[in-house]
């Protein structure tokens, strides 16, 4: 890691909550000899990719159709054709999407989808939206199409993709229980309850993470479902998100999410990623 990176990423008085989103679709082909399958990538070759972002993998959770890891930073769900990789703080995602690109190369990518959330504090990242687009977009031959701080990049042979995550994201919590998690004062279990995972999630396999002296991240499989939440309860930016392909699971957390957090502020986005947006040649 260079030192400015750990310099940028060790900046002790504020946590930059926001988050950047990376999904990667790679090719399927019927040559089995061809055949890429992600899950059979061991955890050194994904700790590898995210060096060149900073994040370090804490832990993990696995099934036959999903290997989920909690980072240092948010969170890298990996499928047989395709990963998810949501980072947060000062991490520099468009370092280590260069670098799958670079590995799996351009003719075997049929979907690269890049987002930004918009920082509180933009001066202390590596790079801005524009810079990683334009990275991103030499890397792919000159291709691909940015807009409201998304890249997004289709091949004209992309299968139009049925994956679909709705994401939840609500800003300056309030609520009765935030004075509390800021204070340390919750086990994780405590937390698996206050965030009412215990109660809408209770099929899920889940795997998480306490950060110290404050934050909190938990991943869960159920069979092809996943989920993951990411909360940051810093006064000065607290911030809580959620994404899953589970529909019900979404409706029925994001409502007791907002009742029991009460934001100022909040977003709900549904992603599916359509091969119509653009085409690649």
């Amino acid at each position: 890691m260079s030192s400015e990176l750990s310099m940028k990423m060790s900046i002790p008085f504020f946590f930059e909550a926001a988050e950047k989103r990376l999904e990667l679709h790679l090719k399927t082909t019927t040559n089995t000899a061809e055949k890429v399958n992600l899950l059979q990538y061991a955890d050194d070759f994904w700790q590898h990719q995210l060096n060149h972002c900073g994040a370090t993998i804490l832990t993990q959770l696995k099934n036959p159709h999903c290997h989920a890891y909690v980072l240092s930073e948010s969170s890298l769900f990996v499928f047989p054709h395709r990963l998810i990789l949501v980072t947060c703080g000062n991490c520099p995602l468009v370092q280590t999407a260069t670098a799958l690109i670079e590995y799996f190369g351009v003719e075997n990518i049929t979907i690269l989808d890049f987002e930004r959330q918009q920082e509180q504090q933009p001066q202390y990242q590596l790079s801005q939206f524009v810079q990683d687009a334009q990275q991103l977009y030499a890397k792919l031959g000159g291709a691909g199409h940015s807009q409201n701080r998304k890249f997004r990049y289709f091949t004209a042979t992309a299968a139009h993709s049925t994956a679909t995550s709705e994401k939840l994201q609500l800003s300056k919590l309030k609520g009765p229980h935030i004075a509390a998690i800021q204070k340390g004062l919750f086990n994780k279990s405590e937390l698996q309850h206050k965030l009412g995972l215990k109660q809408f999630a209770a099929n899920y396999h889940l795997n998480d993470w306490l950060f110290e002296p404050m934050g909190y991240s938990v991943n869960g499989l159920n069979g092809k479902q996943y989920f993951t939440l990411h909360l940051s309860p810093e006064e000065e930016s607290s911030f809580l998100s959620l994404e899953t392909n589970d529909r019900q699971l979404s409706q029925r957390l994001s409502s007791y999410l907002l009742q029991q957090f009460s934001p100022l502020q909040y977003n709900t986005t549904l992603a599916n990623l359509q091969r119509h947006t653009v085409a690649v040649d």
